[in-house]
């Protein structure tokens, strides 16, 4: 995936509409990521990958629902999602 699209933000926001729901999306060109959570899921996609993304040298942030950030090594990337679970 070279980049997000509308497209790809609209089918996150989809796949969270549900309960318990959470979406991760990684771009290698330029490294970033994508981040939804459905609502009462526990999560806050935008406070969640702020911090994450800050740990790797990054930045982003968002709303409750839905976030985007980028990092400065695509290396970084596999360590997103490990983050975003503690």
């Amino acid at each position: 995936m070279a980049s997000f699209t509308e497209d790809t933000r609209t089918e996150a926001m989809s796949f969270t509409s549900g309960p318990g729901a959470a979406f991760l999306g990684l771009s290698e060109n330029p490294p970033s990521v994508l981040f939804a959570a459905s609502e009462g899921c526990g999560m806050h996609a935008g406070d969640g990958l702020k911090r994450a993304l800050a740990t790797l040298g990054g930045r982003g942030g968002g709303n409750g629902r839905l976030a985007q950030g980028s990092l400065p090594e695509v290396s970084l990337l596999n360590r997103v999602e490990e983050l975003l679970g503690d």
